[in-house]
């Protein structure tokens, strides 16, 4: 999951960053340098804060994760002028009421604020690659609507620790969850998305929101297969 979330964020600087350049009337390659140069350069910042922190440390996977990213934008804009498979993220938060001490080790590992949890809380999150079945590749026949995308997702569940569900808390105490009550499990979901680019609107401040929006994948009905081999069907998933 932290991996996705590098991917992602080097896909999405690299997009909205290359969309600013060429708004300025820079020439499409030095806009194409420029979105994945500063996404990169914004990433390993991060990364380098990273390498001086005990508790992290400097990590080339993530680097490889920011590099991955910008490249799929990189090279998907330089073959065919677009986006032909777009990155997006959904976060829904939940409450860790169950039990008082997931609700503590929530609040410790992911933070109190909405934007913590949105932002940190793997258990939340889902990483998606959303794309037109028919639209991009130029048949001439669309019958399929050219905003609605299908949308292919990996989110994850049960994570209270880097690779497993034990801990010690402040004040000693050992922690170790049931892994029969609490597993640790990956999700494959299969939904519909919106495409909020390819609805036409003729104001330029509508269509530079929906091009920022279209960061976030668009709340459908889905299906998850998940690792743990059972299948479950959501009426709405964020």
């Amino acid at each position: 999951m932290d991996k996705m979330g590098h991917l992602y964020n080097g896909f999405f600087q690299s997009d909205l960053i290359y969309q600013g350049a060429r708004w300025t009337g820079m020439n499409k390659r030095h806009a194409l340098l420029y979105g994945v140069g500063i996404s990169m350069l914004f990433q390993s910042t991060i990364e380098l804060y990273d390498g001086f922190s005990p508790k992290w440390g400097f990590s080339w996977p993530d680097m490889a994760a920011n590099g991955i990213g910008g490249g799929l934008f990189f090279v998907q804009e330089a073959l065919w002028n677009e986006q032909k498979f777009y990155l997006k993220f959904s976060s829904y938060p939940i409450k860790y009421s169950r039990q008082q001490v997931l609700q503590l080790r929530a609040d410790e590992l992911f933070g109190t604020s909405l934007g913590e949890r949105l932002l940190k809380d793997y258990n939340t999150q889902t990483y998606w690659l959303s794309f037109n079945p028919v639209h991009w590749n130029g048949t001439s026949k669309r019958y399929w609507p050219k905003f609605l995308n299908i949308a292919l997702g990996y989110g994850t569940n049960n994570l209270y620790g880097g690779y497993r569900n034990e801990w010690v808390e402040k004040d000693g105490t050992f922690r170790k969850l049931d892994a029969l009550e609490y597993p640790r499990y990956a999700q494959y979901l299969l939904s519909l998305d919106i495409d909020l680019r390819k609805i036409p609107v003729k104001n330029p401040y509508l269509r530079s929101v929906f091009r920022i929006l279209n960061i976030f994948k668009f709340p459908f009905p889905a299906l998850e297969v998940n690792s743990l081999g059972k299948l479950k069907g959501y009426w709405l998933y964020f």
